[in-house]
This record gives C-alpha cells, structure tokens and sequence, in this order.
C-alpha cells in the first residue's frame, strides 16, 4: 500500500433506484483549490446494452460546492435539474445530419475557464452514420462570472497537410505558460469501426474561448484492430507519461521529453517483470506531487464474468523511471458488484483529495438498479501540483 495515499473511501453518489434509466458519468465541471466548487454535474441516460450512441444529457446545480465530509450519499438531492444548455446540444444541418458532442470537463486555471474537450460523432436518423469519417475534436467553454457556456466548436487536425477524423476523450495537461498539452486519436484511412487509430499530442494554444493547435508530435499505433485509442497524458519530474488503451490484452505507456516527441509504447508491467493482462478499456492517471498513480481495471478472477473485466477498478502507483506499477501499492477503487465500471474519471480536487467517479453499466438488458459512484482518494500529504508544474485538465 502506498504511504502517498492515506486513504480510500468509496460512496454512492446517486442510487440506482432514485431515477429511471441508466445514468451514466458523471461528469463533473469542478473548480479546483484550496475551497473546491462543483459547478455543474452532467450525466448522460443510455439503454443497457451499450448499442444507444445517441444519449439523453442531464443537468444538475449542486446548490452545495462539494459535498461534506460525510455526506456524498445525500448531496445529489440538493442538486437542481435544468434543461441542458442549448450552447452544449446537438447541431443539425442543412442536409439533416445530426453532430453530437461528447465533453469531459476541466478547469483552466490561467484564464479561471472551464473548458470542456472531447469529441463529436454524426448521426442520422437516430444512428451512426459514417460517423469514423467525420470525428472531431470537439470543446467548449464556461464562465463562472456570468455562469454561461459558449456554443461548442469542433476540429479536425491537419497531418500531411490534410484535416483528419480525431478525437480527445481523455486527460489533458494546462501548462505552466496555460498552453494545453492535448491526448487525441486520429483515423488516417477511414475503413469504418475498426479504422486503425495513431495516438499523439498536440500543443494548443487557449486563451478563454478558443483552443487552437500550434505543433503536433509524432504517430503511434498498435497493429491491432482500431490500434491505440482514449490517450491519457501525465507529467512527472520535468517529462511527460502517455497511457493507451488497446485490443491486444495490455494497456500500453509511452514517455516524453518534451510532450510531443514520444518513445515507443511498451505494455504496462508491475515492478518484478510480470506483464499486466487487461481487457481493452481506459487506463488514467491520478497525480500527486509525491508519487504518479495508474487507475485501471485489469483481467483476474475478482472480475470474472463482468465485461471486458471491467470491475474492480484499481489503484497502483507507477515507478516513472521504469514505467511500470509498484505491485505492493495496488488497492481497490471500487469493488465489483457484477457490473462493469470501466468508464471512469479522475479529478484533481484540492490540495488534501482527488475523486474518482464512475457509473455501474449493466449491459444485460435487465431493469437492475446501477449506482454512480465516487470515491475520495484522502492524500497523507498535500499535493502541492496546485503550486508546481503542470496541472491536470479534466477527468
């Protein structure tokens, strides 16, 4: 067990039974420091087998800016439902298309912005729609002072002097100068679901409203189906950490110097050699200034007959220098009920706590009671990144 964590404490954060549906997310815009603010929690309503791309969003004001100590399991009844801001909604065009935006929120601390990065897809007819070809990285923006979201803009990154289908579902890094060191994806010939995706970084620029790409570093890809997906960057002492998901029984960690030029990814390892099996889903990072933390899920028998073996979800903290998971560290998120978890959240809160949030996803079909859950990683010392370096953006 790392002496770094102090410890884990596992809530639910909305109860299976409180709603119709199956919530999935949340999906937190928190402003992080020293008296943290949760200005506004989205969740997304899906069918239950997974095949509904086209989610119903939800959102809620917590009327309290973090929950108390000992209250998680009641703050979601505070909250205030509202219509979702029609800035953050769909798009349709001339030709009926619709372009659906998919954010994971952050806080920029420079420009005192949240900023919301993730992707959008096209639909027609309530379906998929050659939507691999027409992927973009999609952001938007809210001020506190006015509590207004501006309308969400999307692009296409340019390789080879042509625009290509990306997306950047994952965590990104504000630097020191408030530049944004950004994880995407990127499809370079369209052949539908298994398009093979390449992984990089791109600096951009942000100045409170637009984010826009100044250099992008070089390609990886994992000659797999779809290759290298959901990108998650980190830094650590003066370099930089890259975590990717695959379909080849590991996720992978790449290192860089400088955030764009990337080593070669090697499968994650724990520290005596041992390849570490896991089912295709996301890894991230949870940072803190004493030590760098890996979440996951992994393949073992305590996730036995859970898709894709996506419960437990799991926390290591990663020797850097070896770019493998310290064994010994390994401690349990969540515990598994039975029920996948592995679309999960990291939040970089206030000095003393970062949250994991993750939503239970019964894929059966059945009308089963699935909590959103929240976990308070309790730090023994406080994480001075509010200070120092780099800062985690978004979940």
């Amino acid at each position: 067990m790392s002496g770094i964590i102090a410890a884990i404490e596992a809530h639910v954060l909305v109860p299976g039974e409180a709603h119709s549906g199956l919530w999935l997310g949340p999906n937190l815009l928190l402003e992080p420091g020293l008296s943290p603010r949760c200005h506004h929690v989205f969740l997304s309503e899906s069918d239950r087998q997974g095949g509904d791309s086209i989610q119903h969003e939800f959102d809620f004001l917590p009327t309290t800016p973090v929950p108390p100590a000992h209250g998680v399991e009641t703050w979601w009844e505070s909250w205030l439902e509202r219509e979702l801001p029609p800035h953050l909604d769909r798009q349709t065009d001339e030709a009926g298309f619709e372009f659906v935006p998919s954010l994971r929120w952050g806080w920029h601390r420079q420009t005192q912005t949240g900023l919301g990065i993730g992707g959008v897809v096209r639909h027609r007819n309530g379906k998929l729609d050659d939507h691999v070809r027409h992927l973009a990285i999609a952001y938007a923006t809210y001020r506190p002072d006015d509590q207004a979201f501006a309308p969400w803009s999307s692009f296409q990154l340019e390789l080879d002097g042509e625009p290509k289908p990306c997306i950047s579902p994952c965590q990104a890094l504000e630097l020191p100068d408030g530049d944004v060191l950004l994880p995407f994806s990127v499809v370079a010939e369209s052949a539908g679901w298994d398009s093979v995706r390449w992984i990089g970084t791109a600096r951009c620029t942000f100045d409170g409203q637009e984010l826009t790409p100044i250099a992008i570093g070089n390609l990886q890809t994992n000659p797999v189906p779809r290759g290298f997906v959901e990108p998650s960057v980190a830094a650590w002492d003066g370099g930089f950490l890259l975590t990717l998901r695959a379909q080849d029984g590991q996720g992978h960690v790449a290192t860089s110097h400088d955030g764009l030029q990337w080593s070669g990814p090697q499968p994650w390892r724990w520290d005596d050699g041992t390849p570490i099996p896991m089912e295709q889903t996301m890894t991230k990072f949870l940072a803190h200034s004493d030590g760098l933390f890996l979440v996951y899920t992994r393949i073992g028998p305590e996730g036995e007959g859970v898709f894709r073996y996506r419960a437990p979800v799991y926390v290591a903290q990663i020797d850097p220098e070896r770019q493998t998971l310290i064994r010994a560290t390994e401690q349990v998120v969540f515990p598994s009920r039975g029920y996948p978890m592995g679309n999960f959240r990291v939040y970089t809160v206030s000095p003393e706590e970062s949250w994991i949030t993750v939503p239970e996803w019964d894929r059966t079909g059945c009308d089963v009671a699935c909590d959103v859950l929240l976990a308070r990683i309790r730090w023994a010392t406080p994480n001075r990144i509010f200070a120092e370096g780099p800062f985690p953006l978004g979940g």
